[in-house]
């Protein structure tokens, strides 16, 4: 465990320089400096990065990816903030770019030591199969290698591909090393909130506000992992406001692409670069796309209001936001998949708002009460701003206001639409802007304060983040690997996990290898789990090998078992129903359909909750508490 975590950290920090070179020569080529002078670390790797992803998204999938968006930012960018960038010194770039190796490998530990919360760990599973299949197919959507066995064509469809991309190039070379999950789960997660954490004391160091180094990278991490999401959601709703990297690991990207705005805008009065790299965010993710456009449209006219965005500066800032939003639309109108449409819940945009003028009081109750809620996160920022940090640095309580629409654009977004599933995630984006702004505020504040003060300080913030995430905090058995470490905290035993492990040993990783699953228990998973596009029963294996496909043999019978409320597996059955599988499922020889399934399809094992008999290859068999 702790040799693969210093061997990930090694390759951490080969990917920030690397990515730093490509960024730095970027941006020299667009500024027509001299073409290897070393430029701000915070810009020259997200560049570096940038360029990576979007240039391998075109190549794999031939100019069919959303990331040919990207282009529109860009270009704005080219005319108001890349040929700006600020050139640092030789030393200076490599100090920064070698902190990456402690933060990485502290952050990486961390990633074994604090899982996520049961059902976001199956999410983690369904993004590296997502993954692995955009390496493998080209194809940018969500059904992974069902591609392969529904008879519609799919096309593509909106979702936070970013880190799906990154992650799979990554594992191109290092797939003989390390599987696709373990690399999203402790490499491509922990190297992000590494660069928030050197992008957050990029501003800091910049705007010449802190002078003690260490302090502010200790103050940073540690604010990094207070949660303040138990205090906020005081009592029960239907819909929690989370902030924290380490609720959802989506949330990591938002706070990514979140810091070189801020630096920008906490800089001085380019407004035009602010916009240029939040409109990137939505290419990143989809699901910020509803609160970024709503409220950078809001945000242009607040400042034009108070004079802050001159005429044309304002023309041009609502141009560009339209036109990648509307890029965005056209490139999925074009680019459609027919098997998501069907998939979806099939309800018209006007049915939709009929269903939210029917549901008004509950709607505007649920807008009062979120905002309300949210504001919570600003009251530390405002107080502070208002009293000391205005003085210094007026940017800041714009830079709260936006924040501020953004929580609010995405609470009315989801509000108006609040029967479509994962319409509450358009919110997420608005409260991870406000807690940015939350950390933002105490560091400013930590500027002014004296090395005894500052150190009362971090120790109370050390203090928050111990007591906050102690629930979550699992001890691993530092000898195993991290992913037999992995497979225990999901539940398995040691003999299934050394079964499991002999099984898969015969078997190339490259090619393409078929895992059965059976759920004979009605118990042992919920009915959204019974839907065998996002969940898998045993998908866990995953962190040993890629390319396993996970195929369906559960009989209709068992997978939906409780006819009185056969309403709860709709969504489920929508796509299972589209498997070749169910569709000729012969009910009055279901074994005998099983095992010719089987061997037509070159099963290697079947993972099942329960012993099952007759059928022709070999069962290993999970208990249901696992």
């Amino acid at each position: 465990m702790i040799i693969q975590t210093v061997f990930l950290t090694i390759i951490a920090f080969v990917i920030v320089f690397l990515s730093a070179i490509i960024g730095n020569l970027f941006i020299n080529i667009i500024a027509r400096d001299k073409i290897f002078a070393p430029k701000d670390t915070l810009f020259s790797t997200y560049w570096g990065i940038m360029l990576m992803v979007s240039g391998a998204a075109m190549f794999a999938t031939e100019i069919s990816t959303v990331f040919i968006v990207i282009i529109i930012p860009t270009a704005f960018l080219t005319f108001y903030h890349i040929p700006s960038i600020k050139a640092v010194s030789t030393k200076s770039w490599l100090i920064n770019i070698s902190l990456t190796c402690p933060i990485f490998l502290l952050l990486s530990l961390v990633s074994q030591l604090l899982p996520y919360s049961w059902s976001i760990e199956n999410d983690i599973n369904f993004y590296s199969q997502v993954s692995q299949s955009l390496i493998n197919s080209g194809i940018e959507n969500t059904f992974h290698y069902f591609n392969e066995y529904i008879n519609d064509s799919a096309g593509n469809n909106a979702y936070h591909y970013f880190e799906l991309w990154f992650n799979g190039i990554i594992s191109l070379p290092l797939e003989g090393y390390f599987s696709n999950l373990l690399l999203l789960k402790h490499f491509t997660y922990p190297f992000f909130i590494t660069l928030i954490v050197i992008g957050l004391f990029s501003i800091i160091t910049n705007l010449a506000l802190s002078s003690q180094n260490l302090f502010s990278l200790l103050l940073i991490v540690s604010l990094l992992f207070v949660n303040l999401s138990t205090l906020i959601n005081f009592e029960n709703t239907a819909w929690d406001i989370l902030h924290s990297v380490f609720d959802r690991p989506n949330f990591i990207f938002y706070f990514y692409g979140l810091i070189p705005a801020t630096y920008v805008f906490m800089q001085g009065e380019n407004y035009s670069a602010f916009f240029g790299y939040i409109l990137i965010l939505p290419i990143l993710s989809i699901t910020t796309a509803p609160s970024i456009f709503l409220s950078a449209i809001l945000f242009a006219f607040y400042l034009r209001t108070n004079k802050l965005l001159m005429p044309k500066q304002f023309l041009k800032t609502v141009g560009v936001i339209s036109a990648v939003a509307g890029s965005i639309v056209c490139f999925y109108g074009i680019t459609g998949s027919s098997v998501d449409s069907q998939l979806s819940q099939g309800t018209s945009i006007s049915n939709l708002f009929q269903t939210a003028i029917q549901l008004w009081k509950a709607i505007l109750h649920q807008i009062v009460t979120l905002s309300l809620k949210s504001l919570l996160l600003l009251i530390i920022p405002l107080g502070l701003g208002i009293f000391l940090i205005k003085k210094n640095n007026s940017n800041f309580i714009h830079l709260a206001v936006f924040a501020l629409l953004t929580s609010f654009s995405g609470i009315l977004v989801f509000q108006v639409f609040p029967t479509t599933t994962n319409t509450y995630q358009f919110a997420y984006m608005g409260y991870v802007t406000l807690f940015l702004v939350l950390i933002l505020s105490i560091l400013l504040v930590s500027s002014f304060f004296s090395i005894r003060q500052n150190i009362l300080l971090l120790t109370t913030i050390l203090t928050l983040a111990i007591i906050f995430n102690a629930n979550n905090f699992r001890l691993p058995e530092w000898s195993k690997s991290i992913e037999d470490n992995f497979m225990s905290l999901r539940g398995y035993k040691s003999n299934t996990i050394q079964t499991l492990k002999s099984e898969l040993t015969n078997y190339e990783e490259k090619t393409p290898q078929n895992i059965g699953f059976l759920i004979n228990k009605e118990s042992t998973v919920s009915p959204n789990h019974k839907h065998s596009l996002t969940y898998q029963y045993g998908n866990e294996i995953l962190i040993y090998m890629n390319n396993l496909h996970f195929l369906p043999l559960t009989p209709p019978k068992l997978l939906y078992q409780d006819s009185k409320q056969i309403s709860k597996y709709e969504r489920a059955k929508g796509f299972n129903d589209k498997l070749t599988f169910y569709q000729h499922f012969d009910s009055s020889n279901s074994t005998g359909f099983i095992n010719r399934f089987i061997k037509e399809n070159s099963i290697l094992f079947i993972i099942s909750d329960s012993v099952v008999t007759h059928l022709d290859q070999k069962l290993i068999t999970i208990s249901s508490n696992e």
